[in-house]
């Protein structure tokens, strides 16, 4: 009979002495979890700041090819409403218009295009 007190305090050292270790090891893997996940922010976070210059660059590219096609468009259209132009001149002036008009556009399409086929 004094036995069994024994080995019921036994089993109950024993069964939280298991539960203790379960909880530890369940904590530790939950803390391993979280830093894990923000490694992975980490990671995507240096990528993004990595692409930062080559927005810079794409900008500036951009800003370089859009004032050259408002140049253009100024030039010829300065051209198309002088008095000195023919009529014929002048529909040849305002077909080089709209194609220089229509550059940004195809620029556009065109550097999209390049844009989604680089992330895929």
């Amino acid at each position: 009979m004094i036995l069994t007190p024994i080995i019921i305090i036994i089993t109950a050292l024993f069964t939280s002495a298991a539960l203790l270790a379960v909880l530890y090891n369940s904590l530790v893997y939950k803390k391993n979890q979280v830093e894990n996940a923000f490694a992975t922010i980490d990671v995507l976070l240096q990528q993004r700041w990595d692409l930062i210059p080559n927005l810079v660059a794409v900008a500036q590219n951009y800003m370089q090819f859009e004032q050259k096609t408002l140049t253009d468009i100024a030039k010829l259209r300065n051209r198309a409403i002088s008095e000195r132009v023919g009529a014929n001149a002048r529909v040849e002036l305002e077909n080089q218009i709209s194609t220089v008009a229509c550059r940004p556009c195809k620029y556009c399409l065109k550097t999209s295009k390049v844009m989604s086929m680089a992330y895929k």
